[in-house]
């Protein structure tokens, strides 16, 4: 064999393991989905969270104000901070704005729970 020849058998072996690893792995994720263990405590929290006297929070916190589901919008506050403060942890001296971001990311957290837990509630089993 010359150095201009591939090995295909270690390509294949490593393809055919992620094949496997993948088929396994979406076996394993499409029994979860469809199992109806947790149904009953589901439509508990479902309901508890409906019932929630709310009035109009629950407008906004659908975002229907704004014809959009306001809960993505809000869960770019955590993840970006996070992201950028996770990118000023290398930074020489910029320890003090990765804190700040990661504070402002953990603000942000409760808002985006919120309404998302308003839109969760409300889907369909």
């Amino acid at each position: 064999m010359n150095a201009h020849t591939l090995d295909t058998s270690t390509t294949a072996g490593h393809t055919a393991a992620l094949d496997t690893a993948s088929a396994w792995w979406l076996t394993a994720l499409d029994r979860l989905e469809r199992t109806t263990v947790a149904d009953p405590a589901i439509g508990f929290l479902q309901r508890g969270i409906r019932s929630l006297p709310l009035g109009g929070m629950r407008d906004l916190l659908r975002g229907r104000p704004l014809g959009h589901p306001v809960h993505p919008v809000l869960v770019q506050v955590p993840i970006g901070c996070w992201l950028s403060a996770a990118v000023l942890d290398v930074v020489p001296g910029a320890q003090r704005a990765a804190t700040t971001l990661t504070a402002v990311g953990l603000a942000g957290v409760a808002p985006a729970a919120v309404a998302g837990w308003t839109d969760w509630a409300d889907l369909p089993p």
